[in-house]
């Protein structure tokens, strides 16, 4: 049984709300592999690389999950607010058609 996007847009909301620098760690994850020559990378992959840190303490500040459901919230609000990364991202809707 598949959760709503409308509630799944909302958890992620309050979690975006409440952890805004997860926003920040992926855009430095971004631009890291921006600046070494990465062409394509997958928000999973950002994802991934972001869950593996915090696991080692990398981030200041409280301990928290990072939920697989906001993976495709934070690859949409990137490619809106930062289109310059857009060729890292590939949405589910456009791997789809």
């Amino acid at each position: 049984m598949s959760i709503p996007t409308a509630i799944l847009r909302e958890q992620f909301e309050k979690f975006h709300k409440e952890h805004p620098e997860v926003l920040e760690h992926i855009l430095e994850e971004c631009r890291l592999w921006r600046d070494a020559g990465g062409s394509q990378w997958s928000m999973r992959g950002v994802y991934e690389r972001l869950r593996f840190a915090h696991h080692f303490g990398k981030f200041d500040g409280e301990r928290f999950k990072l939920p697989n459901n906001h993976t495709p919230f934070y690859a949409r609000l990137v490619n809106e607010r930062y289109p310059d990364f857009f060729v890292l991202h590939r949405l589910a809707d456009e791997a789809a058609a």
